[in-house]
């Protein structure tokens, strides 16, 4: 009898190559599952990296570094202040697998690692100290093991002026100072003679800098600088006679604070009351055509242009932060121990002589024995009071610290200043 079906040869031969096909086609389904996974990962990596990348950069660009510290002892977190005295917290979990700025969390993705963040300072020497010279380099280093051979971490570059900037290798601590604080810092300038062909002043005049060497700090500005004025006003006294001494007076009072400058750790100076004012008065000449007549003579009153013998209220900015920081705008004098009046870097106002004399006073403001701000006239060169009632003040510097000016001892206060030695 014919009987129809499969042999058992023909069976085993089916099941084989079935076996063969279904094994090649397992083997395509895997691997394009894995080359999707493998894509997926890397794609995932990739947009992490840009993201973490941009936050970073828009602060940097924004807001620019004030300062950077490590918070830990190995490396894995960093306390990044931005310049508008926000603080942001860099860090890594290996617990958690994520790295964290500020608000943004970035959760590392399978199979990926890290363990340290690296900060490196470049530095190269200019001669232009007003040029960025360092380059600040944050490099969070991210592997994945399918991809052994690609660094997907973060590299941020950033660029600085070591001259005016608190950024140091490895970050540095950030400056302890407080308004009101007391600092010890002697200046490096020698003694000066006063030059009385500016001044128009008589006499010789010498000064010693290094007589100020107490400070109080009265700003603590976004770029990480410090201002601080002297506790003390200058044993000497200067005063500024006539046209040339009300002409230079802003100007030469800048340079006389210029000479209480400590390269180390000093940035600028300026004199007590600067604040953008017309240093050297090139137009002014106390004639008729230049002067305020508060009301006598027939004049044209020049009282809001300050370049032609007005006056100024700039000062107020450097009297309102000592008031805030001190308290007094008193000072007291190194030499007596007493209240010394001093002048201010401002003019009051060039003012015609109502006596029936003629000529013109120019008038410098200075801080009184009130406490108070208060004006002196220069003395003209002409008219009755021609020559005589010179006025003498003492001087009050102010100078800025670099970020970078740490102190080496004392905790702020009277009985213990921050020392700069």
């Amino acid at each position: 009898m014919n009987k129809k079906g499969f042999t058992l040869v023909e069976l085993i031969t089916s099941f084989a190559l079935a076996s063969v096909i279904m094994i090649f086609i397992f083997n395509i389904v895997v691997l394009l599952k894995n080359n999707y996974i493998s894509k997926s990962v890397r794609t995932d990596l990739m947009i992490k990296q840009s993201l973490l990348s941009q936050k970073l950069n828009e602060d940097f660009t924004n807001n620019n570094i004030k300062n950077i510290v490590t918070c830990d002892s190995v490396k894995k977190c960093y306390e990044i202040t931005l310049a508008d005295d926000t603080t942001k917290r860099l860090t890594i979990s290996e617990d958690d697998k994520t790295i964290t700025y500020g608000d943004y969390v970035y959760e590392l993705t399978q199979s990926s690692y890290t363990n340290k963040i690296n900060v490196n300072i470049k530095t190269t020497t200019l001669t232009d100290l007003t040029l960025n010279d360092s380059l600040l380099v944050i490099d969070i280093p991210i592997y994945n093991k399918k991809y052994t051979d690609t660094n997907f971490g973060v590299k941020v570059i950033y660029q600085f002026n070591s001259n005016v900037s608190s950024i140091g290798t490895g970050g540095i601590a950030m400056l302890p100072y407080q308004i009101g604080d007391y600092v010890y810092m002697t200046p490096a300038g020698d003694t000066f003679l006063i030059d009385t062909d500016i001044t128009g002043g008589s006499g010789e005049q010498y000064f010693n800098p290094q007589e100020l060497n107490l400070w109080r700090v009265i700003s603590i500005n976004k770029n990480g600088t410090v201002d601080m004025v002297s506790e003390y006003v200058s044993s000497s006294a200067v005063s500024f006679s006539g046209t040339e001494g009300y002409r230079n007076f802003v100007g030469y009072l800048n340079v006389i604070a210029s000479h209480y400058a400590n390269p180390q750790y000093t940035s600028k100076t300026r004199y007590m009351g600067y604040d953008g004012q017309t240093e050297y008065l090139t137009n002014y000449n106390g004639n008729d055509n230049y002067r305020y007549s508060r009301g006598w003579g027939s004049s044209t009153s020049n009282n809001d242009n300050e370049a032609l013998g007005g006056g100024d209220i700039m000062f107020q900015k450097d009297t309102n932060l000592v008031k805030t920081a001190v308290g007094t705008l008193k000072a007291k004098n190194v030499t007596t121990g007493g209240y010394e009046g001093y002048w201010i870097a401002s003019r009051y106002y060039s003012i015609y002589n109502a006596a029936g004399c003629g000529g013109y006073d120019g008038c410098g403001r200075f801080v009184n024995t009130l406490n108070s701000v208060d004006s002196r006239s220069l003395r003209h060169v002409t008219g009755c009071y021609s020559g005589d009632n010179e006025y003498y003040f003492s001087v009050r510097p102010i100078v800025t610290l670099k970020p970078s000016a740490q102190p080496t001892g004392g905790n702020g206060s009277a009985e213990s200043p921050y020392t700069l030695d």
